[in-house]
C-alpha cells in the first residue's frame, strides 16, 4: 500500500460495524423516500405533470442526464411505476446486504433520473442522499469490510461529505442578518416551514438573538471538527453527538422532510469500536451476529487498493470540494454572464431567457472539472435557511373557485375560508411541496407558476367533474405593512374557465 494511502486509511478509517448500519440506513432512506415521492398524489413531471421532457429542456440550461430514460418512456405511468419498483428491489438488498454495491450503483442511478426529472422538488435531503450513494460505490469490497476498521479514499470521501454542509451551511449564515442576531428569528418566520414549537420560540427574541449570532461558529467548527482524528477521534465523536442533538431540536422546530435523518445516517460513520462495544454489552444479542466482526487495522489489510477505484474516488473528491468553494459567489458570477448564457440559450431554445439554477452555474464555473461533477451528480448547495435581509414571513397559495362558489386549496385539496389569521404551521403533502412553491417566489417564474396552476386545477377537474374549477389564481400571502395584524395575497397569475379547457394555450411553452 502507497504510504499516502496508508495515510488517508489511517486519518479516515471508519468502524466497520458503523459503515455496514450506514450502507444499510441508506437503504431504508432511499426506500422511504421513493415511497414519499409516491404519496404525494401530483405528477410532478410527465406527459400530464408539470414538466414533461421538452419543457424543461426549455426552461433549464442543463439537458436531462444522459443516465436517464429517453424522455417518450421517462413520461408513462408504466415506466414510472417500474422505476419506482426497480429502486424498492435495490433498497431492500442494501438493507439485506446482498451485493450491496450492486444495488447501491441501481439505487444511485435510479434515484438520480428521478431526481433529475423534476428539479424543483429536490433539496438538502435529496442531495445529501444521492451523494452518499455515490461515495458508497466506492468503498473496499467484502473481504476488507470485515476488518475492525475500514479506511480508504471513500471513506475520506463520505467523512468529508459529511462535513460538508454544516461548514458551508456556516458560511452561507456568515452574513449581516445572521451575525446582527436576526438571522434566526427570521427563519422562524419563514410560515412555509414552521412547526407549532417555532411560535413558542418566536417569543423569546433575546435568546434567539444570542443564538443567531452563535450559530454560523457552531456549524462551521462543528463541521471542520468531523474531520480532526486528533485526541483518539474523541474530537469528532463529540461533534457528531452535538450535531446530532441539533439535528434532533430543529427537527422539532421546523419541517425539513427526511433531511435530519440522512443526516444523522452520515453522522453514524462517527460512532467508534468502543460504542458499538459498549452497545453490544446493553442489548440482548450481539451486534457481531449481524455485524462484521473486528479484524486487523487498516494498514494491516490486503496488500494495495484498487488504483482505478481510488483514483477515480479521490478525483471526483477533489472536484466535490471544489464544486462547493465555486458555490461561493456563483449568483454573482450567473448575473454577470447571464447576457452570454441568454444569448447561447435563444440560438438554440428559441427567443425564452432560461432559469439559471445554482448548479448549472456552478458547473459553468468551474468548466471541465464542473462538467465532470454535474455527469457524476456531484451538485450540492449548503445555504440552507440563510436567510439575508428582511423577510415578514408569509405562504404560497394556490386557490381555485369551483362552478358552485367553493373556494379550494388546490395544494391540500381542502376548502378554503376567508380569515388570513396566519395558521401556527402551514400543512402541506410534503417536503417536496415547500420546496417546489419556495422556488416558485423569484424573478422568471411565471411561467412555472402558470403551469403548476393549470395543471393543478386540470386534475381537481378530473376528479370533481360535477363541480369543476372555473377560476385558479396563485400568488402569495404576506403581512400586511399598513394593516397590523392584517394579511394581503400578492397575485402571481390568474387563470379563468377559457384558459382551463383542455385545447387552451394560456401557459407558454416550448415552441
Amino acid at each position: 500500500m502507497p504510504r499516502s494511502a496508508e495515510k488517508i486509511a489511517e486519518i479516515f478509517a471508519v468502524d466497520a460495524r458503523s459503515l455496514e448500519f450506514f450502507r444499510r440506513a441508506l437503504g431504508v432512506l432511499v426506500a422511504t423516500d421513493v415511497l414519499l415521492r409516491r404519496s404525494e398524489g401530483f405528477r410532478f413531471h410527465g406527459a400530464s405533470g408539470l414538466v414533461d421532457a421538452p419543457y424543461r429542456a426549455w426552461q433549464w440550461l442543463a439537458p436531462p442526464w444522459p443516465l436517464s430514460l429517453p424522455s417518450g418512456l421517462a413520461d408513462s405511468s408504466a415506466a414510472e411505476t417500474t422505476a419506482i419498483f426497480a429502486i424498492l428491489i435495490a433498497s431492500g438488498m442494501m438493507i439485506a446486504g446482498w451485493l450491496p454495491r450492486l444495488a447501491t450503483l441501481a439505487a444511485w442511478v435510479l434515484l438520480s433520473a428521478q431526481q433529475d426529472a423534476a428539479p424543483l422538488l429536490n433539496y438538502g435531503a435529496d442531495h445529501l442522499l444521492r451523494l452518499f450513494l455515490l461515495w458508497s460505490l466506492f468503498l473496499p469490497g467484502p473481504k476488507q469490510a470485515h476488518a475492525k476498521t475500514v479506511g480508504s479514499v471513500a471513506t475520506a470521501a463520505l467523512i468529508i461529505q459529511t462535513a460538508m454542509p454544516y461548514i458551508f451551511a456556516g458560511i452561507y449564515k456568515w452574513n449581516d442578518t445572521w451575525l446582527s442576531g436576526a438571522g434566526l428569528e427570521l427563519s422562524l418566520a419563514l410560515d412555509t416551514y414552521t412547526r407549532p414549537l417555532a411560535a413558542n420560540l418566536r417569543e423569546l427574541p433575546a435568546l434567539l438573538s444570542i443564538a443567531s449570532r452563535l450559530f454560523p461558529a457552531f456549524e462551521i467548527a462543528a463541521g471542520i471538527g468531523l474531520l480532526l482524528p486528533m485526541a483518539g477521534g474523541r474530537i469528532r465523536e463529540a461533534c457528531a453527538l452535538l450535531l446530532a442533538a441539533f439535528h434532533l431540536g430543529a427537527a422539532l422546530v421546523l419541517h425539513t422532510g427526511l433531511f435530519p435523518l440522512v443526516s444523522l445516517a452520515g453522522l453514524v460513520l462517527f460512532v467508534p469500536y468502543r460504542g458499538w462495544a459498549a452497545l453490544e454489552q446493553r442489548l440482548p444479542m450481539r451486534l457481531s451476529k449481524d455485524l462484521p466482526s473486528p479484524g486487523p487495522e487498516p494498514g494491516k489489510q490486503q496488500p494495495g487498493l484498487p488504483f482505478l477505484r481510488e483514483g477515480i474516488c479521490g478525483a471526483l473528491l477533489l472536484i466535490m470540494i471544489a464544486w462547493n468553494l465555486a458555490g461561493l459567489g456563483v449568483w454573482e458570477y450567473a448575473r454577470e454572464h447571464h447576457p452570454e448564457w441568454t444569448r447561447q440559450h435563444k440560438a438554440d431554445q428559441g427567443n425564452r431567457a432560461p432559469i439559471i439554477d445554482s448548479a448549472e452555474a456552478t458547473s459553468r464555473r468551474l468548466g471541465l472539472p464542473g462538467q465532470i461533477g454535474s455527469m457524476a451528480r456531484l451538485h450540492q448547495r449548503w445555504d440552507m435557511f440563510a436567510v439575508v435581509g428582511k423577510t415578514s414571513g408569509g405562504w404560497p397559495e394556490l386557490e381555485g373557485k369551483t362552478a358552485s362558489g367553493r373556494r379550494i386549496d388546490l395544494v391540500e385539496w381542502r376548502a378554503l375560508t376567508a380569515d388570513r389569521t396566519p395558521p401556527v404551521t402551514v400543512a402541506y403533502p410534503g417536503t417536496r411541496w415547500r420546496t417546489m412553491t419556495t422556488s416558485m417566489r423569484p424573478r422568471g417564474r411565471q411561467p412555472l407558476r402558470c403551469r403548476l396552476a393549470l395543471t393543478r386545477a386540470r386534475q381537481w377537474n378530473r376528479n370533481h367533474p360535477d363541480d369543476p374549477i372555473v377560476e385558479v389564481s396563485f400568488g402569495f400571502v404576506e403581512p400586511n405593512a399598513k394593516q397590523p395584524d392584517g394579511f394581503r395575497t400578492r397575485r402571481w397569475i390568474t387563470l379563468d374557465a377559457d384558459d382551463l379547457s383542455p385545447d387552451s394555450e394560456a401557459c407558454p411553452g416550448p415552441s
